[in-house]
C-alpha cells in the first residue's frame, strides 16, 4: 500500500511539475524581456538618430561584445536580424519576433515598426515614443511592486516576529510573578 501511494504521488508530481516549471520559466523570460525593452529602445533611438538603418541599429544593439548585456530580448532581436540577413521579408521577421516574445509591449512595437515602414514615417520618432511609454510602464510596475511589499511582509511579521516580541516583553513580568508565588 505504501509503495502504491508513493507511486501515485510520484506520478502526480511527475505529471504536473514539468508544466509548472515550464510556465515559471516562460513568466520569468517574459518579465526579463519586458524589463529590458525600454533600454533596448533607447539604444535603438540613439543608433537610428546617428544615421543607422533599422537593420544596422539592431545589429549594433544585439552585439554582445559591444553592449555586454544578454537578455532574452537581445537574443530575440539577434534572431530577427539573422532572419533579415537570411532573406526573410522584414514584416514576417518582425511578426515572428512578436509571436516568439509573447509580450504585449513587444507586439505593439512590432506593429508600430511595420506601420512605420509601410507609411514611411520617421522611425526615430516612433522609437522615441514607444521608448518613453515603455519606460513609464516599467516605472508603474516597480511602483506597484513597492506598494505590495508591506502587504507581503505582514504575514512573516505577524507569525514569526510578533510572537517573539510578545515573549520578550512578557517573560520578565512572568518571572517576577513566578518569584512572588513561590
Amino acid at each position: 500500500r505504501i509503495v502504491l501511494g508513493m507511486a501515485g504521488l510520484l506520478l502526480v508530481v511527475g505529471f504536473f511539475l514539468p508544466d509548472f516549471w515550464l510556465s515559471q520559466r516562460i513568466k520569468e523570460r517574459q518579465r526579463l524581456t519586458t524589463n529590458a525593452l525600454p533600454d533596448v529602445l533607447d539604444l535603438l533611438v540613439v543608433c537610428v538618430e546617428a544615421g543607422m538603418g533599422l537593420d544596422a541599429a539592431i545589429a549594433k544593439v544585439t552585439d554582445p561584445d559591444i553592449m555586454g548585456v544578454e537578455t532574452p530580448l537581445h537574443k530575440l532581436l539577434r534572431r530577427m536580424h539573422l532572419e533579415f540577413r537570411a532573406g526573410r521579408p522584414r514584416t514576417e521577421a518582425l511578426r515572428a519576433l512578436g509571436e516568439r516574445a509573447g509580450v504585449d509591449e513587444v507586439q505593439k512595437i512590432v506593429a508600430a515598426f511595420i506601420q512605420t515602414e509601410r507609411l514611411g514615417t520617421s522611425l526615430a520618432n516612433t522609437l522615441r515614443i514607444h521608448s518613453e511609454a515603455s519606460r513609464v510602464a516599467r516605472r508603474f510596475r516597480a511602483e506597484k511592486q513597492a506598494q505590495l511589499a508591506p502587504l507581503k511582509m505582514l504575514f512573516p511579521i505577524v507569525f514569526f516576529l510578533f510572537p517573539l516580541f510578545l515573549l520578550i516583553m512578557a517573560l520578565p513580568p512572568a518571572l517576577k510573578l513566578g518569584e512572588l508565588f513561590t
